[in-house]
């Protein structure tokens, strides 16, 4: 049998897997997150009081401390190619936006 990845075993195809799906899940609730504070603290009419700011700043300072503990002390391999796997389909999405306007909805 031939295998498709660098490892016989199919619980550390799950792991890889998984880690790169952890990581792009916390950058798309970041986005989320920026979309939600950008919508109810800088629209007009304003929909959020001063002080409810602070839960999607704690979400922000969670999510951004998560990601940094994944990436930093650098992971052994090949866990230190992940974050990279991740910023790449992050452009890849990023390129089609720009390149593909028809699809976005405004």
């Amino acid at each position: 049998m031939t295998r498709l990845f660098a490892t016989g075993s199919a619980t550390d195809v799950f792991f890889w897997s998984a880690t790169i799906g952890s990581l792009i899940l916390l950058l798309a609730y970041g986005i989320c997150l920026v979309g939600a504070m950008k919508y109810l603290f800088f629209s007009r009419p304003r929909r959020a009081r001063t002080a409810e700011v602070l839960l999607p700043v704690a979400g922000m300072c969670l999510i951004g401390y998560t990601l940094f503990t994944n990436v930093y002390p650098v992971p052994d391999s090949p866990y230190n190619v992940f974050p990279y796997a991740v910023a790449a389909w992050l452009m890849l999405g990023l390129i089609c936006t720009v390149a593909f306007r028809g699809l976005r909805h405004t």
